[in-house]
């Protein structure tokens, strides 16, 4: 993610990776054993972790710095047309395509795009 010192330069760089396992220890599931360290690691980035349900369409986890980052509660991300309706009109289409598409697949993938502000910035 970009640092945001610029009001101008509002690109959010978005890195999509399913493989959650890839995150454990060797010879631990992730969660297992050692699931307050993950989850204190992936909350103290400016990245905005997420997990989605690809089937029904809805996350199961957003990332608390999503509040700090662009002013949005993790509680009002609740489908992926949340996700969509808060991305900058002129990146929606290409991108929501190209990340779902990749997302059903199990590809690993990164789009930048624009997110949108709860201030409308």
């Amino acid at each position: 993610m970009t640092d945001r010192t610029d009001p101008a330069d509002s690109t959010l760089k978005a890195a999509f990776l399913r493989h959650e396992e890839t995150l454990a220890p060797p010879g631990h599931a992730l969660g297992e054993d050692d699931s307050a360290v993950y989850r204190t690691l992936l909350e103290s980035t400016k990245a905005i972790p997420w997990k989605i349900d690809w089937a029904t369409m809805t996350f199961s986890y957003i990332g608390p710095q999503i509040e700090a980052l662009l002013g949005w509660a993790p509680s009002t991300w609740k489908t992926v047309h949340d996700w969509a309706d808060r991305m900058h009109p002129d990146d929606r289409e290409a991108v929501v395509n190209f990340c779902v598409a990749q997302s059903q697949a199990g590809t690993d993938h990164e789009a930048d795009y624009r997110a949108l502000t709860r201030d409308g910035g």
